[in-house]
C-alpha cells in the first residue's frame, strides 16, 4: 500500500465533494499538475526524479512553480550535494526533473535505461565510492517503530509522491527503486539513505528482504547501523542516533562524523514576529522558532556560527540573522531556506529591517554600518564614522533615519537615502549597546550603564533612567523596558521616566527584551539560560523556556562509557546524558552556587561535584539521587578527584586538601601546608600518592594512606596550570605560565628535566604507554619523549591557547582543542601529522576527551553544547 499524505483530503458525503485545495505535494509535483493542465506519464517521471533526488541528497526539492517563476533559487545539482554521486547520475535526475515536460524522458523505461547506463559506464567512480563507503547490510535486528513514534524517523525522509497512478508508471517506478537497491546505489554509492530506503520500502508494505507485510501492521523496521555520509546532518539531543562501532584510528579518520549535539546552545536574543504568532530565539548554534501561544518549538534554523541578533521583516516572511562568521543571513521563515548571505569584514552584531522591508541594516565589529537591498542581498552603501564596534542599529518608523549605537559611547543619526551623518549624540560614559525609536519617531532611547531618552528633532536629552543595556519601546510608545541589574527587567513610563514594574525571576544578566506586537507581553532572554515571558500590565511571569545552556566548562565520560556529565559556567546544575541515545537523563540540582568541578568514580556509578558553597556532593548516577554532602569551612571547592580504587575522594578548598571516605563521607585526612589556594589535585594511578598545586609555583606530593607530606617541589616561577602522572605512577609532569614543562621523579621528588615550551603550558597528557608526553601552549601542541626529554614534534595550527589535549586509548591519535578555536584537531602521534579537523562548534573550547573504549570523542565548548564524535 503506497500512501501520499500530502494529497489526502476529507470527503463530505452531503455534497459529494472533497474538502481541500489542490491534489499535489509541493516539491514533488511538476508545474503542469497545478490547476487543470494536461498531465501524462512524464508528470510521474518528474515525481520519480524528485523523490530520488530527495533520497540521494537529503534535500527536499523546492516547489516546481516557485522554480519556474523564479521565486526559489535553482536546485543544486545532485552530485554537488552528494559527492558520491557521479555527474552522469546527476544529469539523469536533472532531466527527469526538467520544468518543461518536453525536456523530460518520454517514458519511465527510457529513464530506467539512462540511469542504468550512467551507473554502469562510471565504473571507476563507483569503485572509488565503494572504497570510501563500504557496504553495510541493513540490520535484521531493527527496533519497531510505531505510528505514534514518528519523531524517530530520519529528518530527510521524503514523502513518496506518485500523484497520478497512471498505468505502468508507478509499477516501473517501484521496480526502478528495487533495481537501484540491487545496484548498491543506496547502500554502497550513497551511504546515509540506507535507513531512509528501508523506511520507504516499509511504506509500500514490504520488508527489506522483499517479504510482504500484513496490511494491518503499524510498525516500521528501523536500521540500527548507518554508513557515514558527509551530507547527512547529525541528530540532535534526545533522539536516537547510531552508536560508534569502530575505534577512532588514524586510518579511518575520514569516516569520523558528529553523532550527537547535546544541548540547545547559549541564548542571545529574542524577537516576536510582526503578527505575534511566533517567538524567535537566537542562540550560539542557530535560531529556534516557537508558537507564541503554546510555546511549542516549531522549527530550528541551524547556523554554523554564533548568532548575535535576529530580526523579522515587517511582513513576517523573512528572518535576518547576524553572526560571528562575519555574515548577515536572510532566511525564509516558512521553510528555513537560506536566501542570501551578505558579508562584513568582521563579526556582525546587530540587524534591522526598514519599515517597508526593502532595506536591511547591519552593525559590525569593523565599526561600520552597512545597508543591503533585501530583494537580492546587494550592498548599497557603507556608513563610516564610529571609532569602535557598531553594537546596535534601528530605523526610524518612517524609514528616513537610521540610528546606530557604538562602543565609542556615541549614538549617530544617519540619513537613510544618502547615508550622510546628520547628528552625533554624546553623553554616555560607557558602550552604547542598544537603541530604540519611539513608535511616533519623536524620541530615541539609548542604553548603556544608564538609559537616556532623547528628543529626535533637536537631540535634547529628556530623561536619564537607572537601567542599562537592553531598551525597547512598547508598541503604543507609553512604556520602555530595560535590563536592570542582577537579572531584573524594568518597565518605565516614558512620559515622566517613572519606574512602574520590576520583573524578578531571572538569576543572571538579561541580554535581550522584546514586546509582543500587541504590547501585552514582554519576552526576556538571560544568562541564566532561560527565556521568560511576562504580562506587561502587572509584571506577572507567564512562561519560562528552559533548555538553553551556558558555556560548557567540561564534559567527562564515565569509565564504563555509559554516561556523560557536563558542567556549565555560572551554573548550579550538572547534567547527566546517556551516551547510547544522547538523552538528557538527570539534572543534578541542589547546589547553592556554581559547580566548579566534577569526577566519576572508577566504576562509573557515582559522580562527585565541588561547588562555590564550598560543599562536596556525591550523587548516584543511575537515578540522580544525592547520596551525601560533605561540608567544610572556606570559599570554593576548586577540584574533586576519586582515588583509583574508588574508596576515597579528594577535594581542594582554599589552601587545604581534604580526603573523604566515599562509603560514609567521613573525613580521613586534611592535608595542610600550602600557603595559597590549591587549584589542582591528582591521584597517582596506583593510588598511593596525591599531588597538589597551589596558586603559585609549588607542587606537593602526599602519601594517601596517612596524609604525610612526602615532597615539596619547587622550580616553577609563576602559576602552575596543569599536572599529570605517568601511567606507572613513577613520574609527575607539571606545566605553567613560565613556559616550562617539568618532569619529576615521584619516589624522591627529584627534578629530571626542564623542557622549554612557548607562551605557557596549559594542558598535559601522558600517552597510554607512558613513553610520550603532550603539552598544550599558545598556538602549538608539543610531543616529548619521556625517556630523555627530547622534543619529537611541534604541532601547529591552533589559533590560540591549547586548553585540552587527549590521547586515544591505543595511543595512535592525539586530540587537541584551543580556547580561541571552534575546531577539534586530530593528529597522528607517530609523525605529528594533522589528519583531520572536526567542525561544528560555534564557540571556543574548554575540553576534549576520548571515551575509555576509543569509540567516541567528546568536546565541550563555549557555545553551550557537548558534542559526540565517532564512526557510525
Amino acid at each position: 500500500m503506497l500512501v501520499d499524505f500530502g494529497i489526502a483530503k476529507l470527503y463530505d458525503p452531503h455534497t459529494s465533494t472533497t474538502l481541500g485545495a489542490r491534489a499535489v505535494t509541493p516539491g514533488y509535483s511538476p508545474p503542469e499538475q497545478y490547476g487543470q493542465g494536461y498531465t501524462d506519464e512524464r508528470s510521474d517521471i518528474y515525481a520519480l526524479g524528485a523523490s530520488l533526488y530527495h533520497l540521494l541528497t537529503g534535500v527536499r526539492p523546492a516547489d516546481s512553480v516557485d522554480l519556474m517563476t523564479g521565486n526559489a533559487p535553482p536546485l543544486p545539482k545532485a552530485h554537488e550535494l552528494n559527492p558520491r554521486l557521479s555527474l552522469k547520475v546527476g544529469e539523469v535526475l536533472g532531466r527527469a526533473m526538467a520544468l518543461e515536460r518536453e525536456q523530460r524522458y518520454a517514458s519511465v523505461a527510457e529513464m530506467r535505461a539512462a540511469l542504468l547506463t550512467a551507473v554502469e559506464s562510471d565504473a571507476e567512480a563507483t569503485q572509488r565510492v565503494g572504497e570510501a563507503a563500504p557496504q553495510i547490510p541493513i540490520s535484521d535486528k531493527a527496533s519497531p517503530l510505531t505510528i505514534g513514534e514518528t519523531e524517530r524517523l530520519p529528518q530527510a525522509l521524503p514523502a513518496p509522491a506518485w500523484h497520478r497512478l497512471t498505468g505502468v508508471g508507478v509499477g516501473v517506478g517501484m521496480l526502478l527503486l528495487l533495481i537501484m537497491l540491487a545496484l548498491g546505489l543506496f547502500r554502497g554509492m550513497v551511504s546515509a539513505p540506507a535507513h531512509q530506503t528501508q523506511t520507504a520500502l516499509a511504506l509500500q508494505g514490504t520488508t527489506p528482504t522483499g517479504e510482504r507485510q500484513a496490511t494491518s501492521t503499524t510498525t516500521l523496521p528501523m536500521v540500527d547501523t548507518l554508513t557515514p555520509s558527509p551530507f547527512v546532518l547529525p541528530v540532535l539531543s534526545g533522539t536516537s542516533y547510531p552508536l560508534a562501532g569502530i575505534a577512532i584510528q588514524p586510518d579511518n579518520l575520514e569516516r569520523v562524523t558528529q553523532l550527537a549535539r547535546l544541548g540547545m546552545g547559549t541564548v542571545e536574543e529574542v524577537a516576536w514576529s510582526p503578527d505575534g504568532s511566533l517567538l524567535a530565539v537566537a542562540s550560539s548554534i542557530g535560531v529556534y522558532l516557537y508558537d507564541a501561544q503554546s510555546l511549542e518549538e516549531l522549527s530550528f534554523i541551524e547556523h554554523d556560527a554564533w548568532v548575535w541578533d535576529i530580526a523579522f521583516s515587517p511582513d513576517g516572511t523573512l528572518l535576518a540573522s547576524a553572526s560571528d562568521d562575519e555574515t548577515v543571513r536572510l532566511w525564509r521563515v516558512a521553510d528555513g531556506i537560506l536566501l542570501h548571505t551578505m558579508e562584513h569584514p568582521d563579526d556582525v552584531l546587530d540587524v534591522a529591517f526598514s519599515p517597508d522591508g526593502t532595506l536591511l541594516a547591519s552593525g559590525s565589529e569593523d565599526s561600520t554600518i552597512r545597508l543591503w537591498r533585501v530583494a537580492d542581498g546587494l550592498q548599497l552603501r557603507t556608513l563610516e564614522g564610529h571609532t569602535s564596534w557598531a553594537e546596535s542599529v534601528v530605523f526610524s518608523p518612517d524609514g528616513s533615519l537610521l540610528a546606530s549605537g557604538s562602543r565609542d559611547e556615541t549614538v549617530r543619526l544617519w540619513d537613510t537615502s544618502t547615508g550622510l551623518l546628520l547628528r552625533t549624540l554624546q553623553g554616555h560614559d560607557d558602550d552604547v549597546l542598544c537603541i530604540a525609536f519611539s513608535p511616533d519617531g519623536t524620541r530615541l532611547a539609548s542604553g548603556s550603564e544608564d538609559i537616556r531618552l532623547w528628543r529626535v528633532s533637536d537631540s535634547l536629552l529628556l530623561h536619564m533612567l537607572e537601567g542599562h543595556n537592553s531598551v525597547v519601546f512598547s508598541p503604543d510608545g507609553s512604556l520602555l523596558a530595560s535590563e536592570g541589574q542582577d537579572g531584573l527587567v524594568l518597565l518605565w513610563r516614558v512620559s515622566d521616566g517613572d519606574l512602574l514594574h520590576t520583573l524578578e525571576g531571572h538569576t543572571s544578566r538579561v541580554f535581550s527584551v522584546a514586546f509582543s506586537p500587541d504590547g501585552t507581553r514582554l519576552a526576556s532572554a538571560s544568562d541564566d539560560k532561560t527565556v521568560r515571558v511576562w504580562r506587561v500590565s502587572d509584571g506577572l511571569l507567564l512562561h519560562t523556556l528552559e533548555g538553553y545552556l551556558n558555556s560548557v566548562m567540561s564534559a567527562i565520560v564515565s569509565p564504563d562509557g555509559v554516561w556523560l556529565a557536563s558542567r556549565y559556567r555560572y551554573d548550579e546544575t550538572v547534567r547527566l546524558w546517556r551516551v547510547s541515545d544522547g538523552a538528557l537523563v538527570h539534572m543534578l540540582e541542589g547546589h547553592d552556587h556554581w559547580v566548579y568541578s566534577m569526577a566519576f568514580s572508577p566504576d562509573g556509578k557515582l559522580l562527585a561535584t565541588g561547588t562555590d558553597d564550598p560543599n562536596v556532593r556525591i550523587w548516584r548516577v543511575s537515578d540522580g539521587a544525592l547520596l551525601r554532602t560533605m561540608e567544610v569551612v572556606g570559599s570554593a571547592v576548586r577540584q574533586v578527584a576519586f582515588s583509583p580504587d574508588g574508596s576515597l575522594l579528594a577535594s581542594s578548598v582554599d589552601n587545604s586538601v581534604y580526603l573523604w571516605r566515599v562509603s560514609d563521607g567521613a573525613l580521613q585526612h586534611e592535608l595542610e601546608g600550602h600557603e595559597y589556594t590549591v587549584y589542582l589535585i591528582a591521584f597517582s594511578p596506583d593510588g598511593t600518592v596525591l599531588a597538589s598545586a597551589e596558586d603559585d609555583e609549588t607542587v606537593r606530593i602526599w602519601r594517601v594512606s596517612d596524609g604525610t607530606l612526602l615532597h615539596t617541589l619547587y622550580g616553577d616561577t609563576v602559576e602552575i596550570e596543569c599536572l599529570a602522572f605517568s601511567p606507572d605512577s613513577s613520574l609527575l609532569a607539571s606545566g605553567g605560565q613560565d613556559s616550562t614543562l617539568r618532569l619529576w621523579r615521584v619516589s624522591d621528588g627529584a627534578l629530571l628535566y626542564t623542557l622549554e615550551g612557548v607562551n605557557g603550558i596549559y594542558a598535559l597528557a601522558f600517552s597510554p604507554d607512558g613513553t610520550l608526553l603532550a603539552s598544550g601552549s599558545y598556538y602549538t601542541v608539543r610531543l616529548w619523549r619521556v625517556s630523555d626529554g627530547a622534543l619529537l614534534h611541534t604541532l601547529e595550527g591552533h589559533a590560540s591557547r591549547a586548553s585540552s589535549v587527549a590521547f586515544s586509548p591505543d595511543g595512535a591519535l592525539l586530540a587537541s582543542v584551543a580556547r580561541g578555536d571552534t575546531i577539534v584537531h586530530l593528529w597522528r602521534v607517530a609523525d605529528g601529522t594533522l589528519l583531520r579537523t572536526l567542525e561544528g562548534h560555534t564557540g571556543p573550547f574548554w575540553s576534549v576527551a576520548f571515551s575509555p573504549d576509543g569509540l567516541l570523542l567528546v568536546s565541550a565548548s563555549d557555545d553551550g553544547t557537548v558534542r559526540l564524535w565517532g564512526i557510525p
